[in-house]
């Protein structure tokens, strides 16, 4: 339903026909292949791998929500400031500083298959770049830092390059 000039945004969601055949032969393969520790259900469908929030509090924005900035690719968890800030899962940190937009900002390559979860706003960089973390370990803590108007995590998880809904992964 696209029509010229083809105008996307970071977070709008492409569907692309594909017969339901070909789509389950190539999903499992690429699962199998990524991502060697999930399990099949009988199904022939890979289990989703679950994680803790990361920061106890109320998710105040949800993804693909409107913002005034474009729609939101992750969550806004509205915490107290200094609250602990934990890593969802092990992984590398790819990436540890400061962004305009994001304020303090670090971003985790899970171990979990091609995914990476990137957490923002936050009032300190405890962990740097090259850091191994563990799952549950704590990260930072909740800050108000680059264009949060309060007290917030930023939590947000990209399958690859693609922003995915975060709550996806997270358990309830």
């Amino acid at each position: 339903g696209l029509t010229p000039p083809y105008t996307l945004n970071e977070a709008d969601v492409i569907k692309i026909k594909v017969s339901h055949e070909l789509l389950n032969k190539k999903n499992k393969e690429s699962n199998l292949k990524e991502n060697p520790t999930a399990t099949q259900t009988s199904t022939g469908r890979t289990n989703t791998p679950k994680f803790a929030k990361p920061v106890e509090g109320k998710i105040v924005s949800k993804f693909g929500q409107p913002l005034p900035e474009g729609k939101n690719a992750g969550i806004n968890i509205s915490a107290n400031k200094g609250s602990k800030v934990m890593s969802v899962g092990a992984g590398k940190v790819i990436f540890s500083g400061n962004n305009k937009k994001f304020g303090n900002l670090v971003i985790i390559k899970l171990d979990e298959g091609d995914l990476y979860a990137a957490y923002a706003h936050l009032e300190d960089l405890i962990i740097q770049k090259g850091a191994t973390v563990s799952k549950g370990q704590m990260i930072g803590h909740v800050g108000q830092t680059g264009d949060a108007k309060s007290p917030q995590l930023h939590f947000a998880i990209r399958e690859g390059k693609n922003a995915v809904d975060p709550l996806k992964y997270l358990n309830e």
